[in-house]
């Protein structure tokens, strides 16, 4: 004891050469620690001691108590310390005793008492070891039962490889998640065990032994019967005191749910819930990367830009819920007219786009745009009704016509819609020269808007002559257009963008009235019901509240009869647009006679107009044309106008110009003619003039 400091100061130096820097401790507390056994020993030499004590120590008996050499094994274990480090303190502490014994004993004989003493101290010394050695491997198993507890009851994979990459170790949840047994597992590798990304997984090992830095990856894997799950996972290192990999350490987590709902949440996002396309952001992307390949290869790529005609009319008609499946069958239609490689999209609504991928030429691009609106024409069965629509596409090449994905989106759009000038149903390229007439356009939709208010429109009167006598028995009305900058224009010139910017039933209306108004004014004149005929775009003869609402308006007047005729264009009946018949029937109801325009411009027949109560048809200025010095021409008009008189229908012939054409249209007991021959289309007052008598 009273020499305890100088042991306490020759341990430090002799333990501080075996106990590394990184598990040395605070030394004040290490000392305190140290004191404390030093002056257990001493204690206990100072105590005789029995041959029964002798007897027990030797048996390695020591009463149950905690001691200091108890705690410290304990300590030692908390602070990090090795179990050959924790020993080496005693063996420096012993060497330390030792020699200062023998430095006090050098001068002199060593007494018994003195060897008696220094044996006890070692005695005591290997108590106190055998004491530390059992508390910290006590302590050390105690914290690899909770460990293996912890481990077995996670729901995570925990499991250790050695450098070879072989396991070592799998808890619980990995064992279960396998499906073998523990000695199944340990010495295998993910080859062995079958994992789809074996080579891959094997490689994230020898990664992680390689930098001694944690990797963090995910994983697919299959257990056998079940679905592929998924698992974010971490290798990690286990380094030595001397910083060399010893094993690696990995635990990985089940994220299936989470990958089902980020995958969710990307279809969500990229997709149209309705149709299962790719929507407006996920083309962007493909659209993006589709232009860079072309500009950097050259390889040319076509975006067709579909727009369904008349798709709002159906959806008013037969419900929202039919609405939704016809786009989703329009989406069926639109992919199988294209490749795998080619995408479809729908941009919302009833746009879709189409990305033609790789192509040599325009000849490709041609054929599947004429799939398209071929598949799209055909008839559509739903919930026990048929609905007819069409398409209308509009076609930009990259990278001739643009350089970039919006621009190229531009250019399609502007074609769809100078092809939906040009009457629907077809297909149009881009053109250059297309964006200065779409600005027109626009402009001409923008002045269209005021122009009913301003008073610029107006309505001309063509006569319809009774061809035997000349005399003057019905009109067409014709809406005229006075531009405020562009001068006089006719119907051809604004009708596409007047349906575009949705003014058409507002005008058309309007015409109505003004139609209705001069026939009940010029009867009156003549005394008897005069006839005016009028136009019905297609949008609104295939719009059933549409006809509807004009039939009730028309009986409100309380015109005479006939006194009201309606032209129809002829591809309205070809489209067959569900009950065409109630329509006619509702027109029939108010008074209005039902007139087929244009007819002979199509493919429809006399014998397929039969089916509906068809009043009268205006055959086309152009077999009129035709007719002139052509035998075989003048035979088949004179075929049509015999076949619709034995179906109780009334004919007209427009473009009627020369003496010719009248004489041979009265040879073929044709009714009515109109066109330049009798009169071009005047205005009201001037009409009014031409039924004076004379």
């Amino acid at each position: 004891m009273q020499n305890l400091e100088s042991i306490l100061v020759e341990w430090e130096k002799f333990a501080a050469t075996l106990v590394p820097e990184s598990q040395r401790a605070d030394q004040a507390m290490l000392r305190d620690h140290v004191k404390k056994m030093l002056e257990t020993i001493a204690a206990d030499l100072a105590r005789p001691e029995s041959a029964h004590d002798q007897a027990e120590k030797s048996k390695g008996h020591r009463p149950a108590t905690k001691t200091a050499a108890t705690t410290h094994g304990v300590e030692r274990l908390e602070l990090g310390f090795s179990l050959v480090s924790a020993m080496a303190e005693y063996r420096a502490l012993r060497a330390s005793v030792t020699r200062l014994w023998q430095d006090a004993h050098i001068a002199k004989p060593v007494s018994k008492t003195a060897n008696e003493d220094i044996i006890r101290f070692n005695e005591a010394i290997d108590q106190a070891v055998s004491e530390s050695v059992d508390s910290y491997s006590a302590e050390r198993d105690k914290q690899t039962r909770v460990f293996e507890t912890i481990l077995s009851s996670s729901p995570d994979l925990s499991f250790t490889f050695d450098l070879e990459g072989r396991f070592a170790y799998a808890n619980k949840a990995l064992i279960q998640l396998l499906g073998r047994p523990i000695d199944k597992i340990v010495g295998t590798n993910f080859f062995d065990l079958h994992f789809s990304a074996a080579a891959e997984m094997q490689g994230h090992i020898q990664q992680a032994i390689a930098s001694k830095q944690q990797f963090r990856g995910d994983m697919p894997y299959t257990a056998p019967g079940r679905e592929v799950e998924f698992f974010d996972f971490i290798f990690a290192p286990v380094l030595t005191n001397g910083g060399k990999v010893e094993a690696v350490a990995g635990t990985a987590r089940n994220i299936t749910n989470r990958k089902i709902a980020e995958n969710r949440n990307w279809q969500k996002a990229n997709y149209d819930l309705l149709t299962g396309l790719p929507n407006r952001r996920l083309l962007g992307d493909r659209l993006n990367q589709s232009v860079k390949h072309t500009v950097r290869t050259g390889v040319q790529i076509a975006l067709l830009f579909i727009d369904l005609d008349h798709f709002k009319e159906a959806n008013d008609r037969f419900g929202h819920d039919s609405g939704d499946i016809l786009l989703r069958l329009v989406a069926d239609r639109i992919r199988s007219c294209v490749r795998a490689i080619d995408t479809v999209a729908r941009l919302g609504g009833d746009e879709f786009t189409v990305i033609l991928q790789d192509l040599t030429d325009n000849h490709h691009v041609e054929i599947s745009a004429k799939k398209i609106l071929n598949e799209l024409a055909t008839n559509f069965q739903i919930n026990n009704n048929v609905i007819h629509i069409s398409g209308t596409i509009g076609i930009a090449l990259c990278p001739q016509d643009a350089s970039t994905a919006e621009q190229l989106l531009k250019n399609a759009d502007q074609a769809m819609y100078m092809a939906k000038i040009a009457g629907r149903n077809r297909f149009h390229f881009f053109l250059p020269s297309q964006e200065q007439s779409v600005e027109q356009i626009s402009r001409l939709i923008t002045d269209l808007r005021v122009a009913l208010p301003s008073q610029q429109l107006d309505v001309y009167y063509q006569p319809i002559v009774d061809i035997a006598t000349g005399r003057i028995v019905k009109a067409e009305a014709l809406l005229r257009w006075h531009h405020p900058e562009l001068g006089l224009m006719v119907p051809g010139q604004f009708m596409g963008p007047a349906e575009e910017a949705v003014v058409m039933d507002e005008i058309g209306n309007w015409v109505v009235t003004e139609a209705a108004r001069h026939s009940r004014l010029w009867g009156e004149l003549l005394g008897m019901p005069f006839q005016i005929n009028f136009s019905l775009s297609a949008n609104q003869f295939i719009d059933h509240n549409y006809t509807s609402t004009l039939g009730a308006y028309i009986k409100s007047l309380g015109l005479a009869p006939h006194s009201l005729s309606v032209d129809i264009k002829e591809e309205s009946f070809l489209n067959e647009w569900g009950n065409i018949s109630d329509r006619i029937f509702a027109l029939h109801d108010a008074g209005i006679d039902v007139a087929v325009d244009d007819f002979g411009s199509g493919y429809s027949s006399i014998a397929h107009l039969k089916i509906f109560a068809i009043d009268t048809i205006k055959i086309d200025r152009s077999l009129i044309r035709d007719m002139t010095g052509d035998v075989s021409n003048e035979s088949v008009l004179q075929a049509i106008i015999a076949m619709a008189h034995k179906l109780g229908i009334k004919v007209i012939a427009e473009g009627v110009e020369t003496i010719t054409q009248r004489v041979s249209l009265q040879s073929a007991d044709c009714d009515y003619a109109q066109g330049y021959l009798f009169s071009t289309p005047v205005r009201a007052d001037e009409f009014e003039k031409l039924l004076q008598p004379g």
